[in-house]
């Protein structure tokens, strides 16, 4: 179920960077994302300034309880193109009966600098 939300997370935020081109009348071409590497474990595309930026982390549990969560506009502002004005968690989720697996953390950023982000916890094998 948390990938079924996940996914439609992803998918609305990358339908809604081409929500500009369908309402001119006009489908622009747009071309596949490209990647960037910001370091271990942590990637971030970004088409234009009219369209979302994307950041997808992976992060130990203890970096996700002792920096990300004490500090998300810190921690975050770094691997962004621009400063963020306001963070909000659309779902965070533990699925790990003893917490310590780590996090995956996919972050939306709009063009006027509203974060959104889901964060959950990796599923181990015991989950399946």
């Amino acid at each position: 179920m948390k990938r079924i939300a996940l996914v439609t997370f992803v998918v609305l935020s990358l339908l809604c960077a081409g929500g500009a081109a369908i309402s001119m009348g006009t489908r622009a071409k747009m071309s596949p994302p490209k990647w960037m590497s910001l370091g271990t474990n942590q990637w971030r595309t970004h088409a234009s300034g009219k369209e979302p930026e994307i950041v997808f982390l992976r992060i130990s549990n203890d970096e996700y309880n002792n920096k990300f969560l004490k500090d998300k506009k810190g921690y975050l502002d770094p691997l962004l193109t621009q400063p963020s004005q306001s963070i909000t968690s659309c779902d965070t989720k533990s699925n790990s009966a003893d917490n310590s697996n780590d996090w995956t953390i996919i972050v939306s950023h709009t063009p006027n600098s509203t974060v959104t982000y889901v964060a959950f916890q990796q599923i181990t094998k015991e989950h399946y």
